[in-house]
């Protein structure tokens, strides 16, 4: 008898060859043939999956922890070699807990192995406040060491554009290379190196951070607050009159001068070293 006869003499729950109904079936491990989607679907849930258990009927379950096992644990090396200063600075042990947290809580997206690193520190971002790090260290330091840590991946793996020679007028737009970065940190970050034992402290104000790849040297500079604004301007597609117009208006408001032809200068140094990648016309 066919199965579509004994879908009709029994209905649709009717028990398969392996004894099983439509539904458990649906519900249950796939069972080969298997499509791309169903392999790719069960493979992050048995590497990702909060539930350590087999995924796959008809594949040795000891066969599948030892595969969770082996991607979980290069997730895992690939998050510490992301974040070699953070993880020095507060202990191999209250750094993997934190890692072993992230990896508990969060099934990753990516599936690239660069950007794990930025997926784990979005999440610290998230989760500043309930971190638990050893007594004298900040989590707000410790995330966004993390964070600068793993900028620096993103900026090496960037793309440079060609230089496009040209000069600031005001209706021109600001096309930054594609591997400037600009970050916004509340602590000294940047400033930590092989030999810093400590997490920073607070600074006075915030530190403003334009990041990006020269040749093979990456370039970090700490810039003016007035100046990041030009350039969060210049993202949102303002024209550099626009951007530096609204800037100095702004200050003016708060009682602050802001000199407008130095943020221009500014911009040609950026645009000479290459951050700014060409000043569009209009």
């Amino acid at each position: 008898m066919s199965g579509a006869d004994r879908r009709d003499d029994h209905g649709d729950d009717a028990p398969d060859d392996h004894g099983e109904s439509l539904d458990e079936r649906s519900s249950s491990p796939p069972r080969p043939p298997w499509s791309l989607a169903d392999v790719e679907a069960a493979l992050r849930r048995l590497t990702m999956g909060e539930r350590d258990g087999p995924v796959w009927a008809g594949v040795p379950a000891d066969r599948q922890a030892v595969y969770r096992s082996l991607v979980r644990n290069n997730v895992r090396g690939t998050i510490r070699r992301a974040c070699p200063h953070a993880r020095r600075i507060v202990g191999d042990a209250a750094f993997d807990a934190v890692a072993e947290r992230f990896l508990a809580e969060h099934p990753i997206t990516t599936r690239l192995t660069r950007d794990i690193a930025a997926e784990f520190t979005q999440w610290l971002q998230t989760h500043e406040t309930s971190l638990t790090l050893p007594s004298g260290h900040s989590a707000g330091a410790f995330v966004e060491l993390c964070h600068y840590e793993a900028l620096e991946i993103e900026i090496t793996l960037a793309e440079c554009a060609p230089h496009v020679p040209g000069r600031v007028v005001d209706d021109a737009t600001i096309v930054m290379d594609p591997s400037a970065r600009l970050a916004i940190y509340r602590h000294p970050v940047h400033r930590v190196t092989a030999s810093t034992t400590t997490l920073p402290p607070p600074a006075s104000q915030p530190v403003v951070i334009l990041c990006f790849q020269r040749a093979d040297e990456q370039v970090t500079d700490v810039i003016s607050p007035a100046l990041g604004k030009v350039l969060l301007g210049a993202a949102a597609g303002n024209s550099v009159g626009a951007s530096v117009g609204a800037v100095v208006d702004e200050a003016r408001a708060a009682g602050v001068d802001v000199d407008a032809a130095l943020l221009r200068s500014q911009l040609v140094s950026l645009h000479r070293r290459g951050a700014i990648s060409a000043f569009a016309a209009p």
